[in-house]
Parts: structure tokens; sequence; C-alpha cells
């Protein structure tokens, strides 16, 4: 007896973990959108009642990033704060091809984090690497939070 309840107790903390594990339908990082709503995963944007049919493809997650940051940009009139993400060898690769994708096709991506979305974001002007970051401008009131998720993700997947 004592060693079912042991088993059972067992059993149920590993079930636990793979269910905290998958909580989440996408990974934190940039995805395009789908082609057609049924081919998509679809995610609710953070602030408003839009529903985004997400490509399931993975574009640039958080395994191409190496480090994040929240740095002030002093812009003319209004110093911002912005979550600033170093990408690895491979996300600056793969940075530059969706760059050239969007530059030609006039896609947009989008920033998921916890299976919402937090910012829409296309291309204008050179699609030239400068550094390898990216620049993620979301509302203040959820920038924390993120920054410390992703913190905490890219930690646990390097």
């Amino acid at each position: 007896m004592k060693y079912s309840i042991f088993a059972f107790l067992f059993l149920s903390c590993i079930s636990l973990s793979f269910t905290e594990q998958e909580k989440f339908k996408l990974k934190t990082g940039f995805y395009f959108l789908a082609e057609k709503e049924r081919e998509g995963e679809l995610i609710k944007d953070v602030d408003t009642e839009d529903i985004f049919a997400v490509d399931r493809t993975e574009v640039l997650t958080i395994e191409d990033f190496s480090s994040v940051q929240i740095i002030k940009k002093n812009f003319k009139t209004n110093p911002l704060n912005i979550i600033e993400v170093k990408l690895t060898k491979s996300g600056r690769n793969k940075w530059l091809n969706i760059k050239k994708r969007m530059s030609k096709s006039g896609e947009s991506i989008l920033f998921i984090c916890q299976d919402r979305v937090y910012l829409e974001k296309s291309i204008s002007g050179s699609n030239e690497i400068k550094e390898s970051e990216i620049l993620i401008l979301v509302d203040p009131k959820y920038q924390q939070n993120i920054f410390e998720i992703m913190k905490s993700e890219i930690s646990d997947s390097h």
C-alpha cells in the first residue's frame, strides 16, 4: 500500500510537469500569419478582441535569442523603454531571411508570448541586419512580465 501511494504521487508529479510544459501552443517568438484561418493556430491579441490565425511554423523563437534586456531609447520627445533581444548566429541568419521575405512580400510577423499576440511587426527600409538585435516595443504594462518570461526561457533553452 505504501509503495502504491508513493508510485501514484511520483507519476502524478511527472504528469503535472509534462502538462505544465505543454501549456502553451506556441513558443515565445515571431511567427507569420497563416494563409488560411483553418491552417493556423488561433491566437488572441493581448489588448483587443482581435484573433489572428498564426502559422504554426516556428520562424524565430527563444532558441534563436542569446540574451534579452530592457534598454532606454531616447526618441526626440518621448524616451521609451524597449525590450532588446540579441540573436544567436543562426538567429541572425533566420532574421535576415525573414526581413528579405517581408520586404518582398509586404507581410508582417507577430510577436507571441504565452499564446498572446503582443506586437505586429513590419519591415520598412533596408533589410540589412545591424548589430544582430531586435527591438520589441510592447505596451509598458506588459513589458516587465514579457522580459522576465523571455529571460527565464532563454536561460532554460541554453
